[in-house]
Formats: structure tokens, C-alpha cells, sequence
């Protein structure tokens, strides 16, 4: 899985008032913000801890540029990463650790296949949910990209 994402829009407006309105939002969740000049910003967010949280998380490192006549986002999926190895190694490394304990307790030995069995559905659901969670992002940013756009227009 790519945890990268890039997009460039053509942009026309206030690079002041759209950056300013990107690093707004970006402040206010959570991420710590550079801002080398009129017509650029750079972020580094705290990544994502949970589906629950803003799907904007998932983004650990963001740069947006105004250039002459586009506005640029590129970003690093860090969080949408985390999100998803949790989902891939959690379920498997439980199952063994049951297993392992129901191995070592009094029990039929056929109990040792139980937890695999508890976490099978997890092999559909990971890659569905780890998708999910991509898409959630990548459309968080490209929301923020468009809503830096209409900031620039009316600044």
C-alpha cells in the first residue's frame, strides 16, 4: 500500500489567506506547524490512534506550496501506516499468545486452534478496513485542499 499522497490544483487566489486557513486547521488538530512563507506551509501531525479520531490524522507529514498558478499538497500517510499494521499484526499475535497459553493450561490440545479461528474474519476485515481508513484520509486532505481554495478567493 502506497502511503503517500499527491495532488496538484490550479489555484489563482490570496496564497496568504490560503495558508493561513490551512494552518488553522492543521493547528487545531494537533499538528505542529512550520511556516516558512506567504505561499507555503509544512505539518507534522501526531498520527492516528484510532478510527474515531479526525481522519486528517492519518497524514503525519503534510507540505502544501502555492506556486504561481497551482497549489500543491503532498503527504505522508504515517498514520494510515500505523493504522494499518496494527490491523494486520494485532489479530495474529493474539491468536498465537492464546494459543500458546491454551497449549501450556490443562486443556484439549484442539483448543490451541480456537483463537486462530476467533481471528479469521480479521483476514477479510484488515484489508477493508485498512482501504477505509486510506480513502478517509485522502479525501480529509483533498477537503482541505479545496476549502484553502475558496479561503484564497474571498481573501
Amino acid at each position: 500500500m502506497n502511503t503517500e499522497y499527491n495532488k496538484k490544483i490550479p489555484f489563482d487566489g490570496d496564497s496568504k489567506s490560503a495558508i493561513q486557513a490551512a494552518r488553522s486547521v492543521l493547528m487545531n488538530n494537533n499538528f505542529k506547524v512550520d511556516f516558512p512563507s506567504d505561499s507555503e506551509v509544512i505539518a507534522n501531525g501526531p498520527g492516528m490512534q484510532g478510527t474515531k479520531q479526525n481522519p486528517l490524522l492519518g497524514a503525519t507529514r503534510v507540505h502544501i506550496a502555492i506556486r504561481s498558478s497551482s497549489m500543491e499538497l503532498s503527504a505522508e500517510l504515517g498514520g494510515v501506516r500505523r493504522m494499518r499494521n496494527f490491523l494486520f499484526m494485532f489479530p495474529p499475535s493474539l491468536a498465537l499468545f492464546m494459543s500458546i497459553v491454551f497449549l501450556l493450561s490443562p486443556m484439549p490440545r484442539f483448543a490451541f486452534f480456537i483463537p486462530w479461528l476467533a481471528v479469521s474474519p480479521w483476514l477479510i476485515l484488515s484489508p477493508i478496513v485498512s482501504k477505509w481508513i486510506k480513502s478517509r484520509t485522502i479525501c480529509a486532505l483533498d477537503t482541505l485542499l479545496h476549502n484553502m481554495k475558496s479561503a484564497g478567493r474571498t481573501g
